[in-house]
């Protein structure tokens, strides 16, 4: 039989360029949808005078940045594999 050997996931090498380049990227989104989920935070506490309308934006917002990240997460992982296959 002819079996081929894979090695496990937490093997890959951590200093391979694009392995760097996927986890500054990951680390960067999340920078920037902390800040960007805080200064819309800011932004409703200071300018949104009902409650019923902060909930409504925290709700659309929250879903924009779910959305963002999930997009952000799955074309970095693209990349990340599509650069550590060739």
């Amino acid at each position: 039989m002819d079996e081929t050997r894979r090695l496990p996931f937490h093997s890959t090498r951590r200093n391979h360029p694009v392995y760097v380049h996927s986890t500054m990227l990951y680390c960067l989104q999340l920078s920037f949808l902390l800040v960007f989920s805080i200064s819309v935070s800011v932004y409703n506490v200071l300018f949104c005078s009902s409650l019923q309308h902060i909930i409504r934006l925290f709700i659309i917002y929250s879903l924009h940045i779910f959305m963002l990240s999930l997009f952000l997460t799955s074309v970095s992982t693209f990349c990340f594999f599509l650069f550590f296959m060739l």
